[in-house]
């Protein structure tokens, strides 16, 4: 008989392996060895189930969730059986894993675990390999739960860089690079072109990649991956535009068609731009796959049908409780300009709390600009800066703000402060938007 668990044995066995995600960085600079020889040896054990799998491959610092979230939702919207693979959650580790728009079941999960599991364990037989992670196990994870759901199209979010991402063993039928920001030096490298080049790690030879507006340096270590391997570029601002209308609306142009009467579930005039990103990789994964032309109507539904928890999201009135999980200075910006364009408030609040690695110092030279008052508290992530670190951090950055501890005293008091006319912006790290998701019980499931 084939082995069982329960569905929490499954997440125990989970949390036994090495989780960079949660590891503190200073840790996690000595530890992490990234490579793909894990998690190719852990598909080979069970038939290599990415080959069988169709799917897009999206990485990059800002927005390639949001790429994912609207590719799959309009290529739902068009009939295909689909998935979706992101990474972290926010509440529910089952959200990251998703067929249909319905997160993994709690049985399917652990039958998956179960079947995984003596591979993971041979792996410490084997000394030339080292054991598998908690995210190359998610990965594996993932990719035979899509194939064994008859999924016709996943959109697989890159977990950090690309190149020896878990992620990058899978085969796409059309790859997205979104926009490309300073983030994780100690692993990426410290410059904008070193770190393209290792987002640009997830092309593969001949296949189309579509690629978000980003700055010279990046666009020229995206060129010269894509060119080495004879991989076409569609660019989003040239071969894409995008035209805001009058009304609010927006039309997407790209070399196959235009799309006119367009808008997004998903706040923000840079989420138009990620939008025009999806429409684009959902038509060149429709032409690589010999599915002929995307049907204007389907990429209506499905942006206006997209949802993408904690990015922009408004939970509650008076004042405005805004979620999003930006965490360095680009989506700082990005966030808040939102939050000023489109919700005017009297005046905006920032309940603040980040993990030690990230530009804390970029991020309130953001807030500076745009907070009348900043909050601060633990973000519940093992890798966060402590709070006496983190208000040294500001003040050297030039900010100030009260440090409240509890985070349900510290979103009280940033409510107080922001009046009923104000803004709460829960930011600077996704963790912290699942702290506030389960404090205001605000469901972060897309289906349950």
């Amino acid at each position: 008989m084939p082995a069982t668990m329960s569905y929490q044995a499954a997440l125990d066995y989970l949390d036994s392996l090495v989780n960079f995600e949660r590891m503190p960085p200073d840790r996690q600079a000595r530890k992490v060895q990234l490579d793909l020889a894990r998690i190719e040896w852990l598909t080979e054990q069970l038939g290599r189930p990415q080959d069988d799998l169709p799917c897009v491959h999206v990485a990059g610092t800002k927005g390639k969730g949001s790429i994912c979230a609207m590719a799959e939702s309009i290529a739902r919207a068009a009939g295909l059986a689909t998935g979706i693979f992101t990474s972290p959650h926010l509440v529910d580790l089952r959200e990251r894993i998703r067929v249909g728009g319905r997160k993994i079941a709690p049985e399917e999960f652990a039958r998956h675990m179960a079947e995984i599991r003596p591979h993971v364990e041979a792996v410490r037989h084997k000394p030339e390999i080292r054991r598998p992670t908690y995210f190359e196990v998610m990965t594996h994870l993932a990719l035979v739960h899509f194939v064994r759901s008859g999924v016709e199209m996943a959109a697989i979010e890159v977990g950090m860089g690309g190149r020896l991402d878990a992620t990058n063993v899978v085969r796409p039928a059309a790859c997205a690079i979104a926009n490309i920001s300073i983030d994780h030096t100690r692993q990426l490298g410290e410059t904008l072109a070193e770190i393209a080049a290792e987002k640009a790690g997830i092309i593969k030879p001949a296949v189309p990649v579509v690629v978000s507006p980003n700055r010279p340096e990046a666009m020229g270590a995206i060129r010269t991956a894509a060119e080495a391997r004879g991989a076409p570029l569609v660019l989003v601002g040239e071969d894409v535009t995008v035209e805001h209308d009058a009304g609010g609306d927006f039309s997407v142009t790209t070399g196959r068609a235009r799309y006119d009467g367009l808008a997004t579930a998903l706040a923000g005039r840079h989420q138009r731009e990620n939008a025009a990103a999806a429409v684009a990789l959902v038509e060149e994964f429709f032409a690589a796959t010999g599915r002929g032309e995307l049907p204007a109507g389907t990429v209506r539904e499905g942006l206006l049908g997209v949802r993408w928890p904690g990015r922009v999201e408004k939970v509650a009135d008076s004042p405005l409780v805004i979620l999003d999980g930006a965490h360095n200075r680009a989506s700082m910006e990005a966030v808040l300009e939102t939050v000023q364009s489109e919700f005017a408030p009297a005046r905006i609040v920032a309940l603040f709390g980040a993990a030690d690695d990230k530009d804390i110092a970029g991020m309130v030279g953001a807030m500076r600009e745009r907070c009348s008052g900043l909050v601060l508290t633990r973000s519940g992530n093992p890798r966060q800066k402590e709070l006496t670190r983190l208000v040294e951090a500001v003040g050297r950055a030039g900010g100030s703000g009260e440090c409240v501890a509890d985070f349900d005293a510290a979103l009280s008091y940033a409510r107080d402060l922001a009046g009923e006319d104000g803004a709460v912006v829960v930011t600077g790290s996704l963790y912290l938007v699942g702290r506030a998701m389960t404090a205001m019980r605000v469901s972060a499931a897309l289906e349950p």
